[in-house]
């Protein structure tokens, strides 16, 4: 645009920067976030996250801008989505073990644990378990306490406390109240922990940073964002609260989806997979008759111990029937037998449960090798308990099939975990042990000792 210049009838044009408006006598600087070209009659605003140079010239993208944006954004997501884990949202749990025969308990989340190494001396924090299968995690705490409702929502009153020292990201050492270590054999590889209410406002944290540490830093950054929106260094405060309410939906949908993600682990996958096997294998368990007709193959278990070896490892049958068998079998309530398909006992097995499973799995093994080798040099009409070995197979070596065809009758694998009462009857001679001892199907009883001496 033009102006005229000292009564003269000569117009100048208006330099970048500057604009005028029809018979106006000077050039005028355009205001705050706005440019004009040269021979413009008006500015022109900058696109929201940009800002103008000095003589209004051009519009540029504010680094600090969005530097400071995306801090922000940053800071709020961290803030809402640690927000449940300061009210005890619980966190599921991987692993649970001994690290040595004299070694730590450790406990190995699903995912970050969140709980910040900060402060640890000066307020231990203390969790609680839900659903690992372990009585001495899960058992409830009797008395007053037991009555009382939690501090939180979030918070259960149900299991027995512990103090934990943290490892790293997602590794907890499990301690007692007092700090020291546990001497107990914990074992699981399911279930969740439960940080307790109120310690966790101040034990929260997100990379070793506490939860009031980072409220802080983001009061820092609303009130630095204020001040320079106040003395006009950023002029774009509708674009901070879109950012803001963007940053808080991530956080709501984190939040929400978080638990559907870490609650499921790798022996879920393999839980998943080894159902559909057996689906495969006997598409249609069914009820049996409580005692001998429960028996499983020596086959079946040792194809159960193969596909579970690396959860199994050393560990019982406490741990064998609490992480895999009562999982596998809790959707319709069967014993293990019957959703893997039963067998006419052969042998009944008494064993102890605190054996290694790697170890009980060996011996029925070698349990049926002995036998096949005793048919094979017992005599035609040899008798055990009146019935002869020629009924019950050949006199020749069992092949790698027939032994794997042996049944045997197991207590955590023939009767129904989720209707022991029933499987134990009202009397001693209503029990499934019984049943299948007196069955007469029974050739004999195989005892796996875990000890046993020679004079």
């Amino acid at each position: 645009m033009h102006v005229v210049r000292d009564n003269q009838r000569q117009c100048l044009e208006c330099g970048a920067g500057r604009f005028s408006t029809e018979g106006s006598i000077s050039c005028i600087v355009c205001g705050e976030n706005s440019i004009a070209v040269e021979r413009s009659g008006q500015c022109q605003e900058c696109s929201p996250g940009t800002s103008t140079d000095l003589l209004h010239i051009e519009c540029y993208r504010n680094g600090f801008f969005w530097a400071g944006q995306f801090v922000l954004s940053f800071f709020l997501v961290v803030v809402f989505c640690l927000m449940p884990k300061c009210l005890g949202l619980p966190v599921y749990i991987l692993n649970v073990s001994r690290e040595s025969r004299d070694g730590h308990v450790v406990v190995t989340t699903n995912g970050p644990h969140f709980i910040s190494k900060s402060l640890e001396k000066a307020m231990p924090i203390q969790v609680r378990f839900e659903g690992t299968g372990h009585p001495g995690l899960d058992k409830e705490r009797m008395g007053l306490y037991s009555l009382r409702r939690g501090w939180t929502p979030f918070t259960s009153p149900r299991g027995q406390s512990f103090q934990v020292k943290v490892l790293g990201w997602d590794r907890l050492e499990l301690q007692s109240l007092e700090g020291k270590q546990l001497l107990e054999d914990f074992q699981a590889s399911q279930g969740t922990l439960r940080p307790a209410f109120p310690a966790t406002m101040l034990r929260t944290g997100f990379f070793h940073i506490p939860f009031f540490v980072i409220q802080i830093i983001l009061v820092m950054i609303l009130i630095l964002i204020y001040a320079f929106n106040w003395a006009g260094v950023v002029n774009e405060l509708g674009v901070v609260l879109c950012g803001v309410g963007i940053a808080i939906v991530i956080a709501v949908l984190i939040t929400v989806l978080q638990p559907q993600i870490y609650m499921i682990t790798p022996l879920s996958r393999r839980l998943t997979l080894y159902r559909a096997k057996l689906a495969r294998e006997h598409p249609k368990p069914q009820v049996c008759p409580r005692g001998p007709g429960r028996a499983i193959t020596e086959g079946q278990l040792a194809d159960f111990y193969a596909f579970f070896a690396d959860f199994i490892q050393e560990r019982n049958m406490y741990y064998t029937d609490a992480n895999l068998v009562k999982p596998l079998t809790a959707q319709m309530q069967l014993s293990f037998a019957e959703l893997a398909g039963p067998s006419q006992v052969q042998y009944f097995v008494s064993h102890y449960w605190g054996t290694p499973f790697k170890h009980f799995c060996e011996s029925i093994e070698l349990h049926a090798q002995s036998v096949a080798t005793m048919r094979e040099r017992t005599p035609m009409g040899a008798v055990n308990s009146g019935r002869s070995f020629a009924s019950q197979g050949s006199l020749k070596s069992l092949s790698d099939e027939d032994l794997r065809k042996q049944a045997y009758w197991i207590c955590s694998l023939s009767n129904n975990q989720w209707s022991v009462s029933e499987e134990l009857g009202h009397n001693w001679d209503e029990s499934s042990f019984y049943l299948t001892l007196r069955s007469g199907f029974c050739l004999g009883t195989a005892m796996v000792e875990r000890l046993l001496y020679c004079c």
